[in-house]
């Protein structure tokens, strides 16, 4: 810890000599390179968003005039993040993005997710970047979700959260028969163009409404998607998982997420038991050579 908080004064010192313009640009980055993974930083605010061991936050806002006059903020922004860094050193970072087109739940999902509660009012993309660690088959990972937009508005900004994604939660709407369309039309050539290869959840939202009469009623001619249809287009897609869910009654909510970490960990779980299994090999190698050991002092 002392080391670390060294280099952060080393930094200051070398920070002083420069314009306040250079401080806020070249010690941000820096505090991102002592960083394993920030989870909101932002440039245009200049807001650190940094989560500590429980799942409270602190948010420490660096102006980005930041000058000289104010070394203790910009000291303590970076030794939280220091602190963030070595209390997820021991776990795995899963960053998972959620994507899909506007309204089809996303955030609601994230929000019920992290918080259990449903939000009834609807604000698109407000959810903060969030981090928590979690235990799924045994496997303890420090799992970071990242929320987009879908809109149009954002089809450039949009792929900049794609950077260093672990695994893609592609959300559509059971009611909805365009968003269903665009996981092929639109957000499975997005992502192989941005993302190609990292792997990818599909999951069908608003479980709900796909039997609600009263939601049925209010739409004429709506056709909600089956179970066999999500099927096969998990299929189509190439994603190892389809789930259906609800934000709404929260269910299959959490079974969304441990499947996008299951997906990242299967690589880890093959190690472990890859691992195990030379160790016991090894170990039975050892008794068998110790009886024939036995066996032949015996005989002489």
């Amino acid at each position: 810890l002392s080391f670390f908080f060294l280099k952060i004064l080393e930094i200051l010192k070398r920070a002083n000599r420069k314009s306040g313009k250079e401080i806020g640009g070249k010690c941000k980055r820096k505090a991102i390179n002592l960083c394993n993974k920030p989870y909101l930083v932002c440039s245009i605010v200049g807001l650190f968003f940094t989560p500590l061991l429980s799942n409270h936050f602190i948010r420490l806002s660096l102006s980005l005039s930041l000058s000289i006059s104010s070394p203790f903020l910009f000291v303590l922004a970076l030794y939280v993040c220091v602190l963030r860094s070595m209390a997820s050193s021991a776990s795995k970072f899963i960053k998972c993005v959620t994507v899909g087109d506007g309204a089809v739940g996303k955030t609601c999902m994230l929000i019920c997710y992290t918080s259990n509660k449903f939000p009834t009012d609807y604000i698109p993309t407000v959810f903060d970047n969030f981090s928590a660690n979690v235990v799924v088959e045994g496997t303890t990972v420090n799992l970071g979700l990242w929320d987009t937009a879908g809109q149009e508005d954002y089809n450039r900004l949009r792929p900049l959260s794609y950077r260093g994604a672990d695994v893609f939660v592609l959300s559509f709407s059971l009611v909805s028969r365009a968003s269903y369309e665009n996981v092929f039309k639109k957000w499975i050539p997005e992502l192989q163009h941005f993302a190609p290869g990292v792997p990818l959840v599909l999951v069908g939202t608003k479980l709900d409404l796909r039997e609600d009469k009263h939601y049925l009623a209010d739409h004429p001619g709506l056709l909600p998607v089956t179970t066999a249809q999500g099927e096969e287009l998990r299929k189509l897609i190439g994603a190892t998982y389809y789930i259906e869910c609800s934000s709404k009654t929260q269910q299959n909510v959490k079974a969304v997420f441990d499947s996008a970490i299951k997906e990242v960990i299967k690589p880890l779980v093959k190690q472990k038991e890859k691992t195990k299994k030379k160790k016991k090999q090894k170990s039975n190698h050892g008794c068998l050579s110790n009886v024939l050991c036995g066996r032949i002092v015996t005989r002489h």
